[in-house]
């Protein structure tokens, strides 16, 4: 009886994989790219808004600029870091990662209004800021 079920699985099992394999091919294939970028306009990129909220990040928020504006990424991207009350210089060692790049933006954050919590907070306050420099972005 039991033989029988687990064979019963098993063949079930491999039926279910042979179907994918046959009516589904290269499912699970992880290469696929979307087309050349010389195939798009200038125009078809949307500008991209990156929202950092830091507070006492400046250890590691560095590295974080410096990724998000070294993306190979054709349309605009904008790095705003809102600063959360940190002490540490968070704020500074996100102006040296980004040197003379104009992309990046620090916002000093507000203190922390009631019904907030800390990152929400400093988040709201970034996209606020997006909304305001980039009002013509189609995506935030």
């Amino acid at each position: 009886m039991i033989l029988s079920l687990l064979a019963s699985l098993s063949v079930l099992s491999a039926s279910l994989w042979l179907g994918l394999l046959l009516f589904r091919g290269g499912f699970w294939r992880a290469d696929q790219h979307l087309g050349h970028k010389s195939e798009f306009t200038d125009g078809a990129w949307p500008a991209v808004a990156v929202v950092i909220p830091a507070r006492n990040e400046a250890a590691g928020i560095g590295r974080a600029v410096t990724s998000h504006l070294g993306q190979d990424y054709p349309g605009l991207v904008r790095v705003f870091v809102i600063d959360d009350n940190s002490d540490d210089g968070t704020a500074e060692a996100a102006g040296m990662a980004a040197g003379d790049d104009n992309r990046l933006t620090v916002i000093p954050g507000k203190a922390l209004e009631s019904g907030w919590t800390g990152k929400l907070w400093a988040v709201s306050q970034g996209i606020e800021r997006v909304r305001e420099e980039m009002s013509d972005a189609e995506h935030l």
